[in-house]
């Protein structure tokens, strides 16, 4: 079916069958509005039924429901989302079926790639299950230090499946700008690469996170050149015998 159609300009113009598909539609539609205008200021003045319409729409899984959407007997700088709610987020992100794509992707030397829900849904499992069996605890903060790939997608997931904290630090990020933001969050471990590879070029990523003097690290990549710290870990390893842990289940 064509959902779309070309006008003398070159410009594409949704049709109305379209339109009446999307997240905006559907939710002006529960909104009773009849423009964005209208709906961007609902969104503001009931943020309530903002929320509770956008969990309704994304299926967001709960082991336990949440009370009401939003408590803010507080004061509004100290909002009480989904107060009496348990959950675990990551469960919401494997819903499409398990052949399903869920990442995109190609290195330097690859063709396009694809990652099935079910694929990611196991890796990150093993990666719950890795930090776990290194003594990890739910509210350890862990660092991801690498690009975005699909290890990297799988590594954050892992880390809010045990119960972990994510830190979040560019790979652009000097030795001493990443000392700062690991003694800042208090991490325990860090994820990260051994080389980064652009434009046929190896940089080093590994070295900056020695440099940094950063906690225990895991390492992933085939670079044979790099020697890694008796603390530390390549990623195979990491993942080997790993067995399956459960979500933790916390306070939204």
């Amino acid at each position: 079916m064509n959902t779309v159609k070309a006008t003398s300009a070159g410009v594409w113009n949704p049709t109305s069958e379209y339109l009446l598909g999307t997240n905006v539609a559907w939710l002006m539609q529960h909104a009773a509005v009849d423009s964005y205008s209208e709906l961007h200021a609902w969104s503001v003045q009931e943020r309530g039924r903002y929320w509770g319409a956008v969990v309704e729409r994304l299926g967001i899984r709960f082991h336990q429901p949440y009370e009401r959407v939003l408590d803010l007997s507080g004061g509004v700088q100290s909002p009480n989302w989904f107060p009496g709610a348990k959950l675990n987020i990551v469960e919401s992100c494997f819903s499409a079926p398990a052949d399903s794509p869920a990442i995109v992707y190609r290195d330097e030397a690859s063709e396009l790639a694809i990652l099935t829900v079910g694929e990611l849904r196991t890796m990150t499992a093993r990666v719950a299950a890795g930090l776990v069996r290194r003594g990890l605890k739910p509210g350890d903060p862990v660092a991801i230090m690498m690009p975005m790939t699909p290890e990297c997608v799988a590594i954050y997931l892992g880390i809010l499946w045990a119960g972990c904290v994510v830190v979040s630090i560019a790979d652009s990020f000097r030795p001493k700008e990443v000392s700062k933001r690991l003694e800042l969050s208090g991490a325990v471990a860090i994820f990260t690469q051994d080389v980064i590879r652009r434009g046929g070029k190896s940089h080093p990523l590994y070295a900056i996170v020695k440099e940094a003097d950063a906690p225990a690290a895991i390492v992933i990549g085939d670079d044979a050149s790099t020697e890694i710290r008796d603390s530390d870990c390549r990623w195979e390893e990491f993942l080997d015998d790993a067995e399956a842990v459960s979500v933790v289940i916390q306070d939204p």
